[in-house]
Order: structure tokens, then sequence, then C-alpha cells
């Protein structure tokens, strides 16, 4: 190992000279499945979007480590993304070589934490070896990018990991990182707001100064699309797909049409289908589909589409204020997300945006909108709601938007209004 490698892996373990590092504001009890697997011998992986918080998930889950007296130094961190690690990382040997030197200088390695590893082609099977003749040590693994990922751990990993999808903050989350407590209904509703407009990267969360949260949030949305999407592959036209990256943020909510997409870019449908694919690999974008108890029907619907972050949305594509209703709905399918709900869409004469399932029966029908003032409006979302209701047998439905809340029965049928802070602190249950 030579002097550069050596003291770059010291850089990044600060632990070992009882040094500081940034474990942040404590986010683990948010992600409880990260406490039940950590004693599990298996491999623990987190996935997520860039700048999401997973990295100081890791340095939270070395700190927990340390606190129940392991020894600093039985715990190995790589950052794969550290620029002397990614250049050396094509030797397949170079990760062995690091861990097999660390155990001969250290003694006994307890646990390995690789961050990033979709910099290392041979991240996976480097953990495969240690798993299956060093069972001692536990491997803790981040990436942010599913398709390089989630292809290792089927092809090397099948039946040695347990994985955990990492979210930006939620809004509970994000009224913990800001300080806010025993707050009043309307400030509650001004921050759900805030929380719109920025979203939850917890970066943007901390930063106070909004010129600084757009330009972050630009920068992590090129990172995104530079390092995670472009990077890894031969893309035949990198402006073909930046252009439809920033159609698909502009059309957040919508039921999209491979086939128009391609007309409007002058590109063939597959090559767009391909294109929204490696997005969704990133984690940049979220699609779901139409409900349907048939598989083959769900297959055959267009699907509606939706971004990560609304933050990324805002400060790429277009102006807030004209399109709070796509953003809030955006948020919802993403608070649905997090919470490991299958989400759908309803079509049939109407639409209801999400159908939420549970061991693949419909259980709860939800309709989004900014107001439900307009009496027009209001009938709309109702008429959709209602016709789902009745297609899966359900007893009531709820109707988010911004503000306004309230109850209304139609025939035998409860419809709930309910304010969007309200059931984003509520939408643990």
């Amino acid at each position: 190992m030579d002097t550069a490698v050596r003291t770059a892996i010291e850089r990044q373990n600060p632990w070992w000279q009882e040094k500081k590092y940034p474990t942040g504001i404590p986010r683990l009890s948010q992600y409880p499945d990260i406490s039940l697997y950590l004693p599990l011998p298996e491999i623990l992986v987190l996935q997520g979007a860039r700048r999401s918080g997973k990295s100081t998930l890791v340095y939270q889950i070395i700190d927990a480590i340390i606190k129940t007296n392991v020894p600093a130094k039985s715990i190995l961190y790589l950052n794969l993304d550290e620029p002397i690690l990614n250049a050396n990382g094509t030797e397949p040997g170079f990760l062995m070589e690091i861990i097999e030197q660390y155990r001969v200088e250290h003694g006994g390695l307890r646990y390995l934490c690789l961050d990033e590893v979709q910099h290392s082609p041979h991240w996976a099977a480097t953990v495969k070896i240690l798993y299956d003749t060093a069972p001692d040590i536990k491997s803790v693994i981040t990436g942010s990018n599913s398709l390089v990922v989630e292809h290792e751990m089927s092809l090397l990993l099948s039946g040695r990991y347990l994985a955990v999808r990492i979210y930006p903050l939620n809004f509970g989350e994000f009224l913990t990182f800001t300080g806010k407590k025993n707050l009043t209904t309307t400030e509650k509703t001004y921050l759900a707001r805030k929380f719109l407009r920025y979203g939850g990267f917890p970066r943007v969360v901390l930063e106070e100064n909004e010129q600084v949260k757009d330009a972050i949030l630009r920068q992590y949305y090129e990172t995104i699309y530079l390092k995670d999407i472009i990077s890894p592959r031969l893309i035949r036209s990198t402006q073909d797909l930046i252009s439809l990256l920033y159609i698909c943020l502009s059309q957040v909510g919508s039921i999209i049409s491979f086939q128009r997409l391609a007309g409007s870019l002058n590109i063939s449908a597959d090559t767009v289908k391909e294109y929204i694919g490696y997005a969704e690999d990133a984690y940049l974008l979220h699609t779901i589909r139409r409900f349907d108890f048939s598989a083959h029907q769900q297959q055959s619907h267009g699907k509606k589409i939706y971004c990560a972050d609304t933050g990324l949305i805002n400060s790429v594509s277009y102006a807030f204020s004209d399109n709070i209703g796509h953003i809030l709905e955006n948020l919802v399918c993403t608070t649905l997300l997090s919470r490991h709900s299958p989400v759908w869409y309803h079509k049939d004469r109407y639409e209801c945006d999400f159908i939420v399932t549970n061991q693949g029966k419909p259980v709860q029908a939800i309709q989004v909108c900014s107001s439900v003032k307009d009496e027009a409006t209001r009938k709309r979302e109702i008429r959709g709601l209602i016709e789902a209701i009745a297609q899966y047998h359900l007893s009531k439905g709820i109707i988010i938007t911004l503000e306004e809340e309230g109850r209304e029965v139609v025939g035998d049928v409860l419809i709930e209004f309910i304010p969007l802070a309200e059931w984003l602190l509520t939408s643990n249950d």
C-alpha cells in the first residue's frame, strides 16, 4: 500500500485517533431495519440518491458501534469516491490488498464500511470473498446507482445481503433539522410550503440562504446525471438525455407516453424508455403503474412519473408557484414510497392519484389537490376518488390539500380532506 493510499485511508477513519467525524443529526431511528440487520451476518446495503444522507448514516452506525465498546480500529471505512481509491479501483486485487494489509497491521477487523461502491468494479467480488471466508467481519456498503449495485448483488451476493432504501428527509426530520418545535397550525402550513419548495436533502435543509439552496440543488442534479447516469454508460446523445430529464421534471404527476416524448425529441421510443430507466437506476426519477389485478394489464398502460425530491424540480424545471399542485402530488408520492407502501394510480373513466396496496390488495385511495375551494375542482377530485373507492371496495378516501380540512359523506362513502402538514406528520400510521 503506497503512502498516498495510506494517507487517504487514515483521513477517512478519524475515529482511529479519537478525532471528531461528521455524524450529523441522528436519523437511525427513521430506519429501524438498519438496527435490525446490523447484528446479522448478512451484508447491509444502503441504497439511495446521492446526497440523501447515506454516508452520514454510515458514520452514525460507526458511532453506535464504538459506543458498544468495540475498538475503533476494528472498523475500516473506505469511501470509494475518493480520487486515489477511485484511480486504483480498476485493479482486481486493490480493495482486498487494503483489507488484508489492514488485518495484518491492526488485527481484528470486525466492520468493513464501503461507501459509494459503484466506483469500484470489483467491490462485490471482494465483499463476497470476505463474507464466505471471514464470517467475523460485517460489511456495510452504500451505493447511488441501482443498476450497478443491484446487478452485482444479484450476480455475486444473492442470499448474502439485506438492503435498506435511504430517502431524503421526511417532513418530521425536516422540522428536527431546522429546530422547529411546538408549532401552531399556521406555522406547520408555512413550513410545509418551505419543505415543498426546497425538498429534503439534508445539506439544503440546513442552508439558510435561499439562493444558495437553489445553487446546491442544481449542482446535485448535474452531479446525478453526470456521475450516475452518463458516466457509467455510453450515452448516444447526452443532450437528448438532458432534454428528456428536463421534460420529465416539468411533467411530474403526468402519465407519460414514450412515443410522444420520442416525437418531441426526435429520438426513438426505445431510447426514451432506456433513458428514463437510467434515471430510475440513479434514484432521480420514480415511476408508478396503473393498478390492475392483472399483472399483464398493469404492464400495458402508461406510467406516471415523479422526481426523487421536490427541491430538484423547483430549482431545475419551473416556477414553484405556477405548479404547486404537481409539486404537492410529487411530495405525496415520495412520502408514500419512503413508507415502503406499494403505490399505484387509478385510471378508468376518471383518475385517482394514488392507490396504496397491502399484499396486492388496495387499502387506500388518495387524491392530491392544492385547493378544493373551486366547486368544479372539488367535484372532479371527488368523482375520481369515488370511482376508485367503488372499484376496490373501500369505505373511505382521502384528499390531501395545502391547508383545507374537513369531511364530506357522498352516498355511504366518507371523504376526508387533510392538510398537507398534518398528513405528512401522521403518514407513518
